[in-house]
């Protein structure tokens, strides 16, 4: 009689088992379809942030070089500093400015 309870036992520790193996199977397989959807996401957001980088740095590249921006600058400032020097003649050259004469006061 005993042997027969434990048999009884064991076959309803097992259907326990069954129940709860087949219950984890579920958890496993939303758990699974959640990842799959989170990857796929990820996917798509990786996949903005390479075109967002690849439209930087053509943009970069378009943008000048520092040795285009030193030269421009020191151009500048000769034409600048120029233009200041020969003020008076530029300004005769053009009847602006009337030329420096000698003139006496009395």
């Amino acid at each position: 009689m005993q042997i027969v309870a434990q048999v009884i036992d064991l076959r309803m520790d097992v259907r326990g088992l069954e129940t709860k193996t087949e219950r984890a199977i579920s958890d496993i397989g939303a758990l699974t379809s959640e990842v799959k959807t989170g990857l796929s996401a990820a996917n798509k957001s990786t996949h903005a942030v390479e075109v967002d980088m690849a439209k930087l740095v053509e943009r970069v590249n378009h943008l000048p070089s520092k040795g285009f921006i030193v030269g421009a600058l020191l151009l500048s400032l000769t034409v600048i500093g120029a233009l200041v020097i020969f003020q008076g003649n530029i300004a005769r050259l053009v009847g602006a400015a009337p030329a420096v004469s000698s003139v006496t006061t009395r």
